[in-house]
């Protein structure tokens, strides 16, 4: 990536909280650096976190997006996007954690927790939520009780397989 390609994110609230930092007591400057902005805006940039109340992602890619309210992606993707309240989202995906409502088109997500969640043209890996709308092209691999039933499926798995390794003799005390 060229200096020309790097893209441009909003760091009013950074640049503002490092000029009071630079005149205020040790003590203020760290609550200052602490206080989360209103809104971001992040645009054809790689970040590390991006954290507002709002955040809007077009053209990036995050390792932890968090939002007090709501977060507005395109083309975007993260490890993690946690909010308050909802997220939107188009051509990209992560791990989607929304305390309210999801909107997923022609995206994907390992794994997405809301309370209510519309998903189109996308696959998700792990889906729950408590009202869910599945459009054109939307597949889920797993549902909440599909997962607890693989998870405990691989739990008696794992003992009644140790109980064989211990009982032929291929295991020692110390591996179980």
């Amino acid at each position: 990536m060229t200096d020309g390609e790097q893209g441009e994110m909003s760091t009013d609230s950074r640049e503002s909280a490092a000029e009071a930092s630079e005149t205020m007591p040790e003590g203020e400057a760290a609550k200052a650096e602490a206080s989360i902005s209103q809104e971001e805006t992040v645009s054809g940039a790689i970040v590390g976190s991006v954290r507002a109340e709002r955040v809007s992602l077009s053209h990036s890619a995050a390792i932890m997006v968090g939002a007090g309210r709501d977060i507005a992606a395109s083309q975007s993707g993260a490890l993690a996007f946690v909010a308050g309240r909802d997220i939107s989202g188009a051509r990209g995906g992560g791990v989607l954690i929304a305390g309210n409502t999801m909107k997923i088109e022609r995206g994907g997500g390992g794994v997405m927790i809301a309370g209510r969640a519309r998903v189109s043209d996308s696959i998700i890996g792990l889906l729950v939520s408590s009202k869910t709308r599945l459009q054109d092209g939307a597949r889920v691999l797993l549902t909440g009780p599909q997962a607890i039933a693989l998870g405990a499926a691989f739990g008696v798995a794992l003992v009644l397989g140790l109980r064989w390794a211990k009982r032929t003799g291929t295991a020692t005390t110390n591996d179980v």
